[in-house]
């Protein structure tokens, strides 16, 4: 019976984790582990003003071959 529960436990866990990390996307939530930028969570949003040089700008380039 443990074995079950454990079982149980740790698939709801991973299920836990895939639905926050699927609603963190959704969201536009990213997270840097690269040195490209400073780590940690970055929220990625429609720009709201002119960019202007010096800004940091994200993009998301479509998959090609």
């Amino acid at each position: 019976m443990n074995l079950l529960r454990a079982i149980m436990v740790l698939g709801a866990s991973a299920m836990g984790v895939g639905l926050f990390a699927a609603a963190a996307v959704i969201g536009g939530f990213r997270l840097n582990l690269t040195p490209s930028e400073p780590l940690g969570l970055w929220r990625i949003e429609m720009a709201g003003q002119k960019i202007a040089v010096g800004d940091l700008v994200f993009i998301c380039p479509p998959v090609t071959p």
